[in-house]
This record gives structure tokens, C-alpha cells and sequence, in this order.
């Protein structure tokens, strides 16, 4: 019985030390109880009710909440806008979420992954690929301006492309030395901050004012002359400059097919969502229900592909909705593009064979975006049963660490690992390694997946951090083997 193995495994270290602010007292000490009074409420509202707790109400009569100091902090300077509410009025407004940093503020960190990274609109993470960037951009103090955000609040993030030229991410405030005038990059342009009004209306503030040097250069685009929603919304991700995106499922969706307890990696969905000729759509978020006889517990994680690329971390079927919820994805499709998703799942062990499921995008609602969304629903996958035989172990071990290789080297080992199989023969068919070191990923190429000195697979560049390797020709482990 065969499995499809999926790894991912960290090489090459990094040593970037960077200053993290402890988070030890709890952001609700911060705010005084204070009497409560019914209120009529508005977007972007600050509330909070008898309790210390602060949060945001957004657009969608929503409230959102902040997981710590830094991050209130990177919108607001103070409490002094927060209105009070009953705790009856704030018991009917739904938790939509959590706030993620303000971009252009903070460059943070989570505490198991030394990257450094800055944020852009809707929680976009950005590797800063080198010190010299860092340094360039947000000065010789850049690691003073980094923060850890906690690895529970990670998946409120999504990553976008690294930073690896001296061009600031969306949201950063700059002057040049020797200049009064402050600017806000802004797709890759400058924007001149008109006045002190136009710097307050879009809740600016100057302890994240960047000074940079003449030789970081932009071109001009329009002033900013007052407040802005997509500066000052707290949950508002990129807008679509798009009206339209056709959701459909995939010709090529999974055939159902009888699953070992315990497989992993199970292609079980393919949708295709297609964004209108007249611009480019913004994928926020996609809603997938389980259905069938089973029960959500027989899935021990779920994950987005998109095509050979997860997206991402494993996700949980709510028990109680059978939904599982992919957030945060905050994905681009060009004009008249189509972003092929996939559903893969990992089977959990000792469950009760012959339990059905089938996996569906119930509603256009399912599909989060700020466009119109149109197709025929529910889009459901075909049916899954789970087997009763238990499906093939693989037992991950790290190798000899190789030299460290000299710049310019070529055909030089940069990691090792072995694979054992057990309790029934595999098929390895891709492997992913994750460069999580302070190298540049364009100065990785020509990577090659050896075994004895045969190649199994290359990949010619990193994507996105990432070497994947797709093999041609599925490589048997025998059981037992390494």
C-alpha cells in the first residue's frame, strides 16, 4: 500500500538577533473600567464593556480582537477614543477575528523562526531577505523596531513575497535626511503626506517615521490630503480592482477513492476561481464543509494547495459547523486569471472504517472577497471512505551536516536527511525544504534532489523560500528501508 509523502524541513541557520519586547502583564490591564452606557456604533469604532478588553468594530457590524500591546499600538497611541458599551450590546456583536499589525510600523518575528519580516495590508508577511536591506531601509537601529508576535497569532498572517532590494513594503512612513517632507510608499511610489491634518486623519505616527538616505529613491505619486479607508480600517485587506470572480469545480477534482487510516497528504477538492477581464481579484479567505456519514475528528489536519505550493498551515474541521475555514489567504488573480485550489487532507489514526466524506464550497459566501462571486453551488468534491488497513509510516532523520560551502560554489551539498518507511512500502513524490536562513534566495539555483548520486528531482530556483521538488517518477522506499 502506497502513501504520498509531502516534507518540509528547515536548512542552512541563521544568526539574526533581534530585540523582543515581553508581553507580560495582558493588554486589558491597560484600559480603566469605566461606566457603561448604551451607544449607537460605527465603523471603526474602539469598544469595550465592563470588562478591560478592547476591540475594534468594523464594516461588517464584526467586533475584532487585538492579541497584544504591540499591536493596538501600531494603530492607536492611546485609549482616549475608546467608547463604552453594555455588556448586553457587546455580547450581540460577533468576534469576526484578530487584528494583525499595522503595515509600515513593526518588523516582527515569531519566537520559533529567526526571519525577520514587515507586514503589509491585510497581515502580508515579507521576509527581509539580508541585514544590509534591513539597514538600508528601516536604518542602523532596524532591530530595534522588531517584535515578536506570539506562534498562536502566526496563522492571522499570510506570507507574500521576500524583500530583497532596497524598495520599502506598502505602509511605511519616510522623509529623506535633510527634508521636512514626510512620504508614504505606496505601491512602490511616494506619496507626499500633505500636512499635519492629512498626517492625523490617517492616525500616522511619528515614532514610525523612517529617515532614509538620497540613494533610496521613488517616484512621486498623488498626495495624501486626508483620510484614507485603506489607510486607517483595521481589517481591511488589498481591494480588487476587479468586479467579478467565477468559482467552479475542477474537471480534474479528485476521483473518490477508499484512504488508509493515517495517510497523509490526500488530494480530496479542486476548485477554479477565475477573476473578471476588467482587473485583478483579492482571495481573502475560502470556506470548505465536510459532509458525509463521518465525523470531522477522522481528519487530523486540512491544507490549501496551490498546485505544489501549500498555503496553508494544517487547519481543524469544526465540529460543530463541519466547516473547516482557511483565512488570511489574501491572494491575487490577475485579470481573466484562474488560481487552481486544492483541498489535501491527513487521515487520523483508529477511526471506524467505512465512514463517508465528501467535501464541498457550499455558497458564493464561502468564498471571501471584496468582488461578486458567481458559479453553480454547492461545488462538491467526490466521496472519501476511510479504509480499515492503516496506511505506511515514514520516519524523517536529519544527516551529516555538510561543509559550509565558499560563494560562487557549485554542486554544493546543503543538506541531508534520510527517510525510513514502515508498515508498508512509499512512494516518495515531493519533497519541500525551507531556506530558513539569512542567504538570498536568488543566489540558490540549480538545486538537485540526489539519491547515491542519481537525480530524483530539481528544482532551478527557491519559490517563495522554498525548494520544491516535484518527482517525475514517484521513488519506492521499500518497507523497512532508509
Amino acid at each position: 500500500m502506497n502513501d504520498i509523502l509531502r516534507l518540509s524541513k528547515r536548512i542552512f541557520t541563521v544568526g539574526v538577533v533581534v530585540t523582543t519586547i515581553a508581553w507580560s502583564i495582558g493588554f486589558a490591564a491597560f484600559v480603566m473600567p469605566l461606566a457603561a452606557e448604551a451607544a449607537t456604533l460605527a465603523s471603526g469604532d474602539l469598544i469595550k464593556a465592563s470588562q478591560p478588553a478592547v476591540y475594534y468594530y468594523a464594516a461588517d457590524g464584526k467586533r475584532y480582537v487585538f492579541p497584544n500591546e504591540n499591536t493596538y499600538f501600531s494603530w492607536y497611541p492611546d485609549f482616549s477614543t475608546v467608547k463604552v458599551i453594555t455588556d448586553a450590546e457587546l455580547a450581540d456583536v460577533t468576534i469576526g477575528g484578530n487584528i494583525t499589525i499595522r503595515p509600515g510600523t513593526h518588523l516582527v518575528k515569531i519566537t520559533t523562526d529567526p526571519k525577520v519580516y514587515a507586514v503589509t495590508s491585510g497581515g502580508s508577511l515579507h521576509w527581509v531577505e539580508t541585514e544590509d536591506v534591513a539597514a538600508k531601509l528601516w536604518g542602523a537601529s532596524w532591530a530595534s523596531k522588531v517584535v515578536d508576535v506570539p506562534d498562536s497569532f502566526f496563522t492571522n498572517y499570510s506570507i507574500g513575497d521576500s524583500i530583497s532590494t532596497y524598495v520599502h513594503p506598502d505602509g511605511c512612513l519616510v522623509k529623506y535626511e535633510g527634508d521636512a517632507n514626510v512620504y508614504l510608499v505606496d505601491g512602490g511610489v511616494k506619496r507626499l503626506i500633505a500636512d499635519e491634518a492629512a498626517f492625523n486623519a490617517n492616525n500616522f505616527m511619528w515614532n514610525f517615521l523612517n529617515t532614509i538616505p538620497a540613494d533610496v529613491t521613488y517616484t512621486d505619486g498623488a498626495n495624501v490630503t486626508g483620510a484614507e479607508s485603506g489607510l486607517t480600517d483595521l481589517v481591511a485587506g488589498a481591494s480588487s480592482t476587479g468586479t467579478g470572480l467565477s468559482a467552479a469545480l475542477a474537471s480534474d477534482t479528485p476521483a473518490g477513492a477508499t484512504l488508509p487510516q493515517g495517510s497523509s497528504a490526500n488530494d480530496l477538492l479542486k476548485v477554479n476561481l477565475t477573476a473578471s477581464s476588467d482587473g485583478a481579484i483579492i482571495l481573502t479567505s475560502l470556506h470548505v464543509k465536510r459532509t458525509g456519514v463521518g465525523a470531522s475528528a477522522d481528519w487530523s489536519n486540512l491544507y490549501l494547495y496551490e498546485g505544489t505550493t501549500r498555503l496553508t498551515s494544517g487547519r481543524a474541521i469544526n465540529a460543530s459547523t463541519n466547516i473547516v475555514e482557511f483565512n488570511n489567504l489574501n491572494k491575487t488573480i490577475a485579470a481573466s486569471a484562474t488560481l487552481a485550489l486544492t483541498l489535501v487532507g491527513d487521515v487520523a489514526t483508529s477511526r471506524t472504517a467505512g465512514a463517508e466524506h465528501a467535501f464541498e464550497v457550499t455558497a458564493s459566501t464561502s468564498v471571501g472577497t471584496d468582488a461578486t462571486v458567481s458559479g453553480t453551488f454547492p461545488m462538491k468534491g467526490n466521496t472519501f471512505t476511510i479504509g480499515s488497513a492503516t496506511g505506511a509510516a515514514v520516519t524523517i532523520i536529519k544527516g551529516t551536516s555538510p561543509a559550509n560551502p565558499t560563494v560562487g560554489a557549485v554542486e554544493a551539498d546543503v543538506a541531508t536527511f534520510k527517510l525510513t518507511a514502515s508498515g508498508a512500502n512509499v512512494e516518495l513524490r515531493q519533497v519541500s525544504l525551507i531556506q530558513a536562513g539569512s542567504v538570498t534566495n536568488s543566489d540558490l539555483t540549480n538545486l538537485k534532489l540526489l539519491n547515491s548520486g542519481n537525480t530524483l528531482a530539481t528544482a532551478a530556483t527557491m519559490t517563495d523560500d522554498k525548494a520544491i521538488f516535484v518527482l517525475d517518477t514517484p521513488f519506492s522506499i521499500l518497507d523497512g528501508n532508509t
